[in-house]
């Protein structure tokens, strides 16, 4: 949560399949993004699949417990997730290719991906 997978200078991150034989994807396979920031990495070929991220600011809270038993306490505030470049390579959440657009599932500001590959298929999302 809340990670930064921004530029470093002038060069974009790379979130692209690998350079070897075999291409494989780079993935974040349900990966908690919600805060996540992805502004101007290159996406192109990542798998998303099964992803959560935000739509708006939020609250994470969550009680976890230390090597001792006792209770550890982990609270903090997380920004909208912000996709970098995203093309018809990404997988989406749903499994689909791309390009990804983040669009919310509920009033709480979460949601999942769609992935809006024309007009007529965002037009017919948003009509569901």
């Amino acid at each position: 949560m809340s990670a930064s997978f921004q530029d470093n200078g002038t060069t974009a991150t790379q979130l692209t399949p690998s350079s070897d034989t075999t291409h494989t994807p780079a993935s974040v396979y349900k990966a908690d993004l919600r805060g996540a920031n992805f502004t101007g990495a290159n996406m192109d070929g990542l798998d998303l699949r099964e992803t959560q991220y935000s739509t708006a600011t939020g609250l994470f809270q969550q009680v976890y417990l230390d090597y001792g038993g006792k209770k550890a306490p982990v609270s903090f505030d997380y920004p909208a997730t912000q996709l970098g470049v995203t093309t018809g390579s990404i997988t989406c959440p749903d499994g689909h290719d791309g390009p990804a657009t983040c669009a919310p599932r509920s009033s709480l500001g979460h949601g999942t991906c769609r992935c809006c590959c024309s007009l007529e298929q965002l037009q017919w999302q948003r009509s569901r």
